[in-house]
């Protein structure tokens, strides 16, 4: 686990679904859009410390809405986000 946390949120976000803004402090036209969204996500210790955390969406979370690949067809970029909420001990 990430030291001290229990299970965690993972959200994966398009911030320019749709198409990007002239003004990039602004989401994009329908963002931002919820691609994915895990919950209850513990992750395994990777290094010998446990500096480093793995956590696998697909075999160590609850996922709360389905993984939706990005799809932009457009040679525009798109900013995709990852957050990782710590959730509350109460929670799980």
């Amino acid at each position: 686990m990430l030291r001290g946390l229990n299970a965690t949120t993972l959200l994966f976000i398009d911030i320019d679904a749709m198409k990007p803004p002239e003004d990039l402090s602004l989401p994009g036209h329908l963002g931002p859009f919820t691609h994915s969204m895990w919950d209850n996500c513990v992750g395994r210790p990777t290094a010998a410390d446990a500096s480093t955390v793995t956590i696998t969406p697909c075999h160590d979370c609850r996922s709360v809405k389905p993984y939706l690949k990005p799809g932009c067809a457009r040679p525009q970029p798109n900013r995709y986000t990852f957050i990782l909420f710590a959730q509350s001990p109460a929670y799980t």
